[in-house]
């Protein structure tokens, strides 16, 4: 379930974003999508095609295994011990969700840093609630890889809205 549940997370955090902001750059996934660096056009839909595949792929990998071991393996070890379990579990949630504000909502534009307080507020508490789904996928079945199939799952899912519903289509 930990796949499909990260597709549906990542679902709804998409469509908040595309209600709440639409296509300007205080929806989080718009403004993400301005840092893949592609080319200006593709020779049609194939390449395109590989190109999510790339970006997919990869954000499917790296950004799981290396997040979900520091933040629900390693960080949450460490704060358990001291205190407990459910605390342990706040304290790698927040984390995470403050971390990823190096994603979205402290933004480079026009040649300047700006913080967009209330979308960045938003994004902080959807990112909060991502570490609560992928600790409960750890806690249930008592492994890291766990949370990062749902991780997985997410950046997936997030990746598809990206190349699929915010990137100019192929012409």
């Amino acid at each position: 379930m930990a796949l499909p549940l990260g597709i549906l997370l990542s679902t709804f955090v998409w469509w908040a974003g595309d209600r709440l902001y639409g296509s300007e750059i205080s929806n989080w996934y718009v403004y993400i999508s301005q840092s893949y660096d592609l080319p200006a056009s593709f020779s049609g839909a194939q390449e395109y095609l590989m190109y999510f595949l790339v970006f997919a792929g990869t954000s499917m990998v790296f950004s799981p295994i290396g997040e979900e071991i520091l933040y629900r393996g390693f960080i949450h070890r460490c704060f358990s011990e001291k205190y407990g379990d459910k605390k342990a579990a706040y304290i790698d949630n927040w984390a995470f969700a403050l971390t990823h504000l190096a994603h979205f909502g402290i933004i480079y534009q026009a040649g300047q840093w700006e913080i967009l307080w209330i979308p960045a507020l938003v994004w902080v508490a959807l990112m909060s609630r991502a570490a609560r789904l992928f600790s409960t996928c750890r806690r249930g079945s008592n492994s890291v890889w766990t949370a990062v199939i749902a991780h997985a799952g997410f950046n997936l899912a997030m990746n598809y809205f990206i190349f699929y519903h915010i990137l100019p289509p192929v012409s």
